[in-house]
Order: structure tokens, then C-alpha cells, then sequence
């Protein structure tokens, strides 16, 4: 049910197996998963601490934990959790890209592109870390580098139209202004409605008032507005 996207169906069923099992640790991450994919992250939060209660060396579980911490905005707790789920698997991938989450969230560009790297490093496929080493050398104005690592997502649908974005304000900080608005269109095109696309917009308003193409400058900004 869960994999096929019932999430009613599969959220009953796991807590069906936490009441016949209340100590055994699936039920509860179980719930945890669910709850979180639906949005629910209290619920998620109080499953994942249950579970951990009830199995504390188990280091997925924390990993999960971080990420649902992540989402509520405890960039401090995501990190926590993070790092002891790296301190019961160190070679966890994905504890690794939550960690460079919480770091880059707190501005701790340096730190949070080492934790891509060792993401990367152990699971050279894992998009999400390729995308997030991106935005982090973007933040540290290293275009060179963030376009490597953007290109390596390749066309996962879940961080496509993000690409194009970040690939319209790289274009825009190297005053290549023509290949700038045709990435932003193709991304609008993916999906207009993405949170960057009012940033990216910035980006080139700034792009065209610095090459003093004024007008083209004050559409982005009224486009914003």
C-alpha cells in the first residue's frame, strides 16, 4: 500500500503492527515513515522517538529522525540526529546528505560541503547529495563547481526544474544574460511555480542593471512585484 501510494491503507496496517507489537521497533518506524510522507511531522517526530527509545542503535531510524527534525526547522536536533546516526554507520549515505542539510541550513557552507562529498563518496548516485554539493558551491560563489554538480543529477524529476534555476542564476552571474532567460524559461516551463523562480528572477534583474539594460532590469523586478 505504501509503495503504491495508499498511505491511509498502509498507515492502518502499521499501526495495526505497533498495537500487536508496541515493543518491536517496526511498527513504529513504520508509522514514522507514513506519517512524515503525509506531512503529519508531529506524529512522525513521537513515532521515530518511540522507536528509537525502544531500539537506540538503530542507525536508520535516526537518520529518519533528522529529517523530520530537518522539516520542523530544528536545523540544531537534524544535526544531533544526524551525526549518531553516523556514529552507528559511519558509511550511511543518506545520514551523510541529511547532515549537509542541517549544516548548509546554518550556514555552514564549508562543513555541509565536506558531508556531500562523503555522501557522494559512498553512493556516487545518490542525486540528492550531487544536488545539494551544488547549492552549496552556488552559496560559496563556486560556479565552476556547482555546475559539475548540478549536471550530475541528471534528469531525476525531483531536482530538474531546480537545476534550470540555479542554471539561470549561474548564467546570470557570469553576465551571460541571453542563455540566462532561456534557462529560466525553460525552467518556468518545468515548473512555474518553484520557490526559486522569484530569486532567479533577482538574479537577473541584478545581471541586466549591471550590463545597464535598465529596462530589461526593472520588467524581472515588476515581474516579481
Amino acid at each position: 500500500a505504501y509503495d503504491h501510494g495508499r498511505l491511509e491503507e498502509a498507515l492502518a496496517a502499521f499501526l495495526h503492527m505497533r498495537d500487536l507489537g508496541p515493543e518491536a521497533i517496526e511498527g513504529w518506524f513504520n508509522c514514522g515513515l507514513v506519517y512524515q510522507k503525509m506531512g503529519r511531522l508531529d506524529e512522525a517526530l513521537a513515532s521515530y522517538q518511540e522507536a528509537v527509545r525502544i531500539a537506540p542503535e538503530n542507525a536508520k531510524t535516526w537518520c529518519n529522525l533528522s529529517s523530520v527534525w530537518f522539516e520542523r526547522g530544528d536545523h540544531a536536533e537534524a544535526e544531533r540526529a544526524a551525526r549518531r546516526s553516523l556514529e552507528l554507520k559511519v558509511d550511511y549515505a543518506r545520514a551523510w546528505d541529511h547532515l549537509a542539510s542541517a549544516l548548509s541550513a546554518m550556514d555552514r557552507l564549508t562543513e555541509a560541503a565536506e558531508a556531500c562529498q562523503q555522501a557522494i563518496h559512498i553512493q556516487p548516485a545518490l542525486h540528492s547529495a550531487w544536488f545539494k554539493f551544488g547549492v552549496v558551491n552556488f552559496q560559496l560563489d563556486n560556479m565552476v563547481m556547482a555546475t559539475e554538480a548540478f549536471n550530475m543529477t541528471g534528469e531525476d524529476p525531483d531536482f530538474f526544474a531546480y537545476v534550470l534555476y540555479y542554471s539561470s542564476m549561474i548564467a546570470a552571474r557570469r553576465g551571460e544574460l541571453d542563455q540566462a532567460v532561456e534557462k529560466l524559461e525553460q525552467a518556468r516551463a518545468a515548473d512555474a511555480g518553484n520557490e526559486l523562480e522569484s530569486t532567479a528572477m533577482k538574479e537577473l534583474a541584478a545581471a541586466f542593471t549591471k550590463a545597464g539594460s535598465h529596462a530589461n532590469a526593472a520588467d524581472f523586478y515588476s515581474q516579481i512585484t
